[in-house]
């Protein structure tokens, strides 16, 4: 993972990652070559959020379970409890301030796990409102195990924008959701697989800072399984 990242950079350094089933996220780091320049978050369900620490100052973090697998699901469906993990972070020079959410959704595919689709996707956007503040641009990515045709999907879509969803190893399972107008959605890129069957997504997103200072800053998000 951290070589492909390394390989996607380009010209806007990343500013916030979320990973998925890794439990060395330095390790991912320094493989990028960002290890010095990223700060990092990881429950123990082994997901991992990573930010610019040079960039951006944290607020506030935390996670909590928002589903579970299905104990119907069969051999290998069944890993315990899901979790949605949150940082909220204000930038050093704009003050423009971020409410970044990972999650790995619930098996099996595209089913909500055992509390459904509707309840998990309920859960998820509960969070974003006990803990996000007005004003705060959402951005909110993951492995939702859950394709476009989901219940899961289908109601996030009723509040958040959908800016991405993956590819492989089925389409839209991974996704990029925000609460920011489409128009400062400036790029959207399918990386390809990086250490896993899954391919890497990212956004690039232009924010307008809060203050009377019009001149545009963009962040580079990318959610990577």
């Amino acid at each position: 993972g951290g070589h492909l990242i390394k390989d996607t950079i380009g010209d806007t350094p990343y500013d916030f990652m979320g990973f998925q089933e890794c439990n060395q996220p330095y390790q991912v780091l320094w493989d990028a070559g960002l290890d010095k320049e990223f700060g990092v978050k990881h429950t123990w369900s082994n997901m991992c959020i990573a930010y610019r620490k040079t960039t951006w100052e944290l607020l506030d973090d935390g996670h909590e379970v928002v589903a579970q697998d299905a104990n119907w699901g069969g051999p290998g469906q069944n890993y315990g409890q899901r979790m949605a993990m949150w940082m909220r972070l204000r930038h050093k020079d704009t003050e423009q301030t971020v409410f970044f959410m990972n999650h790995h959704g619930p098996l099996p595919l595209s089913s909500g796990g055992d509390w459904g689709g509707p309840t998990t996707a309920r859960k998820l956007l509960n969070v974003i409102k006990r803990n996000a503040t007005d004003g705060d641009a959402v951005i909110f990515v993951g492995d939702f195990n859950s394709n476009l045709e989901s219940m899961t999907i289908k109601q996030l879509n009723c509040r958040l924008l959908r800016v991405i969803s993956g590819t492989a190893p089925e389409p839209g399972l991974d996704h990029i959701f925000t609460n920011i107008d489409e128009s400062q959605v400036i790029d959207k890129v399918v990386l390809g697989m990086g250490g896993s069957d899954h391919h890497a997504i990212m956004a690039t997103f232009d924010f307008a800072p809060p203050k009377a200072n019009k001149a545009k800053h963009a962040q580079k998000v990318s959610a990577t399984v």
